[in-house]
């Protein structure tokens, strides 16, 4: 039988303007010049797995396509 690999989709959460100066509790890669790439299969799912890895300490999740890299210069931060 022939097996059927799922892709997940690529979610991106961002971080807020104060962990420019201020430590994340969590994480301490976070940067608002930087996203966190989210692979899940819906957008509940990554943003439940955004909460489980980063608790309440991030600031928006975008739907890949609907994401403007641009505005962030650092760049990919990590991929869970």
């Amino acid at each position: 039988m022939k097996q059927i690999k799922i892709k997940l989709n690529d979610f991106v959460i961002t971080f807020g303007q104060k962990y420019r100066s201020e430590r994340h509790p969590i994480w301490d890669k976070a940067h608002p010049d930087g996203y966190v790439i989210i692979q899940a299969n819906t957008v509940e799912e990554a943003r439940a797995k955004a909460f489980e890895t980063f608790d309440k300490y991030w600031a928006f999740i975008y739907k890949k396509r609907d994401f403007n890299p641009e505005r962030f210069p650092k760049g990919i931060l990590g991929v869970f």
